[in-house]
Parts: C-alpha cells; structure tokens; sequence
C-alpha cells in the first residue's frame, strides 16, 4: 500500500481504521526490528483547529493529540503518553 502524496487530503481515507487493518496484515512486524512507539493527548480550546476531529476520535477511541488515539498510537514497546501535546506539536 502507498500512502497519497498529492496534499489532497486523501491521506485520511488512507490512515483509517479500514485501510490500517489492510496495511497491517500485510505488512507484517519483522523479529529483527524494535519497534518503540508513543501516544500525545490533550484537550483542544473552543478555537483549536483540532477540536472537531478530537471530538469525533475521543467518542470512538478515547484521548487523542487531534488525529490519532493513544490507544491507536500503541505499538511493540509503548513508551508513553506525552500530556498537552496536540498532533502538530509531535
């Protein structure tokens, strides 16, 4: 699977919840790699570019940095979750 490169805003199709299931079967996790991850959260103003789609992913997955949950950022060995920092800042 190739991610969009063409700034068209079809990179967000490409990184929900159904295209990551179809990428991470098959791209499978190799003994040879560590793989270390971390999640951000925080909770956007009434004026934050990230508060709507921080909405939508608070109700489905739970805290989040604006685009990605914390429990969606967990991969091999979580290291953890940086608080007030938005998806921009990381």
């Amino acid at each position: 699977m190739k991610l969009p490169q063409s700034g068209d805003g079809s990179a967000f199709n490409a990184l929900g919840t159904r295209s990551m299931r179809a990428f991470n079967s098959d791209v499978l996790d190799r003994d040879d790699v560590k793989y270390y991850s971390w999640g951000a959260s925080f909770e956007p103003g009434l004026l934050d570019t990230f508060r709507w789609p921080h909405s939508v992913i608070l109700a489905k997955e739970g805290p989040n940095d604006g685009l990605v949950s914390v429990s969606s950022a967990r991969w091999g060995e979580y290291r953890g979750t940086l608080l007030g920092v938005n998806h921009l800042d990381l």
